[in-house]
């Protein structure tokens, strides 16, 4: 920080302090990210990731895979991507970790008039897919959804945690073609909750976390304390490791016009889970 008031001030001395607040206001981001991506470049020219991998699934099959690229992650960490022989793509967290495959882009309007697949066989395909790419972890989720697309289906299995499974847990999403073939298959949360103790969630009730949304609310709209905020949704994520209880509250604001009327929309909040 005094490093960028110093050359600020510099700069302003130079008679360019217009152009120069403007640009290092909106410009302080960039060259996080620009040394974010360089060195994974660098990472990948010295061969600190590994160039070819073989990736062993639960169902013991053995996918010979080759380095494609590394993209950071929205909040923390990064993901490494892989392809197979035929392009498939497979992602690998920071830690090394298979979460994700996505097959190779192919012609969906050869599927798209095709009849979709029964529920109950899209299922059973997606639930048989799951199994193989994940084993044991996926076992304890269960079927959230099945949604029939023009030429495939899209199939969601999740767990909730705590009483009335108030607090959403893992999800993962398969994506099935009317033909039988995997699309697509994440398991990014499956694999970031691996590890969760649900004897974090002792002692944390639902009257405590509204409070707690409820004060952030206030802190960061200054809306008054007297209104209600109603937290939506309520679920578990790892965040660098520590594991949060992400609060969606409906926050309210002014919608503008004359009448002044509240209108919300979501807001998100993480209260940190502590043994």
């Amino acid at each position: 920080m005094k490093k960028l008031i110093i050359v600020l001030s510099v700069l302003l001395i130079l008679s360019v302090a217009g152009c120069v607040a403007v640009f290092a206001f909106f410009g302080t981001d960039a060259p996080v990210k620009a040394d974010r991506e360089s060195i994974f470049e660098k990472y990948a020219e010295e061969g600190k990731f590994s160039a070819e991998k073989e990736l062993i699934l639960p169902s013991k099959d053995s996918v010979s895979l080759t380095y494609s690229s590394t993209e950071a992650a929205k909040l923390f960490g990064y993901t490494d991507y892989y392809l197979d022989e035929s392009g498939n793509e497979y992602c690998f967290d920071e830690f090394g970790k298979f979460y994700a495959y996505r097959l190779k882009k192919y012609d969906s309007g050869k599927y798209e008039a095709m009849p979709s697949l029964p529920n109950d066989t899209a299922e059973k395909l997606a639930t048989d897919f799951g199994k193989a790419y994940f084993g044991s972890e996926f076992d304890e989720l269960s079927l959230g959804e099945v949604r029939r697309m023009n030429g495939y289906s899209v199939v969601t299995f999740t767990r909730n945690y705590g009483p009335d499974g108030i607090f959403a847990g893992p999800v993962c999403t398969v994506e099935v073609r009317t033909d039988g073939e995997l699309i697509s298959i994440d398991g990014a949360s499956l694999c970031d909750l691996a590890d969760f103790d649900e004897g974090l969630l002792d002692g944390v009730n639902t009257e405590d976390l509204t409070e707690y949304a409820d004060k952030c609310v206030t802190e960061d709209h200054g809306i008054d304390e007297d209104f209600d905020v109603e937290v939506s949704r309520m679920a578990i994520v790892n965040i660098d490791g520590v594991y949060h209880v992400e609060l969606t509250a409906e926050v309210p604001h002014f919608d503008g016009s004359d009448s002044n009327e509240y209108h919300t929309h979501g807001a998100r909040y993480y209260y940190e889970l502590k043994k």
